[in-house]
């Protein structure tokens, strides 16, 4: 909106009103510009009000969950690429003991 994000539903204090219309989203802006101005307009009302939920308005992203999601994927392909190593170990082994009978 031209004033800044609108809000309604809650009688917002005055500092929370003045925090939602910092945000500046331009005309034909993308839904994922449109998500990520929802998501500064809550952190900056949220601060606004003295809680913090998240980086305030910092335009930076975040990334940590993306870490975390690459690292548990890694680590399962790990313990797969393991488990077959293992496997095919251990069947090499059984084949040269059957051999030896």
């Amino acid at each position: 909106m031209p004033a800044g994000a609108g809000i309604s539903g809650k009688p917002f204090e005055t500092g929370e009103r003045e925090a939602a219309r910092t945000i500046d989203v331009r005309a034909g802006a993308s839904p994922n510009e449109l998500v990520r101005a929802a998501q500064v307009t809550l952190e900056k009302m949220a601060a606004a009000d003295g809680h913090s939920i998240g980086g305030a308005g910092d335009t930076g992203g975040g990334g940590s969950s993306t870490g975390v999601v690459l690292g548990v994927l890694g680590g399962l392909l790990l313990l797969t690429v393991l488990v077959v190593i293992a496997g095919r170990a251990r069947a090499a082994g059984d084949a040269s003991r059957a051999g030896r009978r």
